[in-house]
């Protein structure tokens, strides 16, 4: 044989059996995640990767570590079971579910023609459990899905015959029999659409305004009359009178989420784009809370029923956990790594790096990775092609995304 292949060979040999060791940049995004409410030591998110890897906690956000299930792709919602902190339904178009707390997950068969994109599962009973989304298989309806065998099989009801698309849904926290599904006609207003018998027929609130996907759903535990809101285009909406009239509260652009705390259920988190909002009166009033919290869009918004003061937001840069209402906020990841690289580059000097991290930042180091300074954001797109340092001068750097 060649010498000069053979040495190949023994060089590349080397590669495949060397070590790697995990440097960071730490944090990465995060789109959704869920508390288990049984046990709220037990919390689980996704991260932004193909396949999408789940991230678990059983400290309470204190670490974390990769659960050996994967998903194709990032779910829109997870929600964990009240009574089994390893049962965790997941929705992306279509539900998945896993009953070993990540470790392998299954598909649903859900109907066909239908594309959902959140869900939520009868307190009382894991086995039932509901979707909502549209149906385009005879037109365009907001659609609703439910199971009662814990996703084995399904049922489908149409929400609107008119076109219409669904967006979010919720059991009644008290009457389970009730369900409330959140969407809008197409061309026309936000709807809220209400059961009182598990899904099989549906009355219109018509909410009177021309907002479209709304990302919030709350229905008050303690009234049901009391429903809020959010628009991602027009703000926060509050009824006091189980629909007949509806009251503006904020303006907020981008909503993507809203929860609430569960033992005390006047307390509500509102996110967008940039910022977290509370309420303490039921969505009457609103303050922003959300100094701290690193990188844009709070897709992510977590409770827990172990401590009314705490509430978790993920975002491109990570998690975030605050302990007092939101009025400050730690780094929950600052020691997990999850994000997607793209291009490195290495200065002259042997010891600066600069590397993108996919949908998150630019991070850079002065220690050859062994720490990170997360960089101002710039990105246009939010993709970085390549980059070019000028030779001797470690600080001056050329970056290349897509729109330039």
């Amino acid at each position: 044989m060649n010498r000069t292949l053979l040495a190949v060979f023994v060089v590349l040999a080397g590669v495949a059996l060397a070590d790697w060791t995990g440097i960071g940049p730490n944090g990465g995004p995060v789109y959704a995640g869920a508390v288990s409410p049984s046990d709220p030591n037990i919390i689980y998110f996704g991260t932004l990767t193909s396949p999408l890897n789940i991230v678990k906690s059983t400290d309470g956000g204190a670490t974390w570590n990769f659960t050996s299930g994967t998903l194709s792709a990032y779910p829109f919602r997870m929600v964990v079971a009240d009574d089994d902190p390893q049962l965790v339904y997941a929705v992306m178009g279509s539900f998945y579910k896993t009953t070993n707390g990540g470790a392998s997950w299954v598909s649903l068969s859900a109907p066909g023609g239908c594309y959902f994109q959140d869900i939520d599962v009868n307190p009382l009973n894991s086995e039932e459990a509901y979707g909502a989304g549209y149906t385009n298989s005879s037109g365009l309806h907001a659609a609703v899905a439910r199971t009662t065998d814990g996703g084995s099989s399904w049922n489908l009801l149409i929400c609107d015959t008119s076109t219409s698309y669904g967006y979010r849904v919720r059991v009644d926290p008290t009457d389970t029999s009730i369900v409330y599904c959140a969407g809008f006609k197409s061309g026309g207003n936000s709807i809220v659409y209400r059961s009182t018998d598990h899904g099989e027929t549906w009355a219109t609130l018509d909410m009177g305004v021309a907002g479209t996907s709304p990302y919030g759903l709350y229905i008050c535990p303690l009234n049901s009359r009391i429903i809020v809101v959010g628009l991602y285009t027009s703000g926060m909406y509050l009824t006091t009178d189980g629909g007949a009239t509806w009251a503006r509260t904020m303006s907020m652009g981008t909503q993507y989420n809203l929860v609430s705390v569960p033992n005390r259920p006047e307390v509500l988190y509102a996110s967008n784009a940039t910022t977290v909002y509370r309420s303490e009166d039921t969505g009457h009033t609103w303050v922003q809370t959300g100094a701290g919290i690193g990188g844009k869009d709070a897709y992510l918004l977590m409770t827990t029923t172990e401590n009314n003061s705490t509430v978790f937001c993920g975002t491109r840069a990570g998690i975030f956990r605050s302990t007092d209402y939101g009025v400050t906020w730690d780094d929950a990841t600052r020691d997990f790594a999850c994000n997607k690289v793209g291009p490195i580059a290495i200065a002259e000097d042997g010891h600066t790096v600069y590397a993108e991290c996919r949908d998150n930042a630019v991070f850079k180091s002065t220690d050859l990775g062994a720490s990170w300074e997360r960089l101002p954001e710039f990105l246009s797109c939010g993709m970085i092609c390549s980059f070019a340092i000028l030779p001797a001068q470690a600080d001056v750097v050329w970056a290349l995304e897509g729109s330039g």
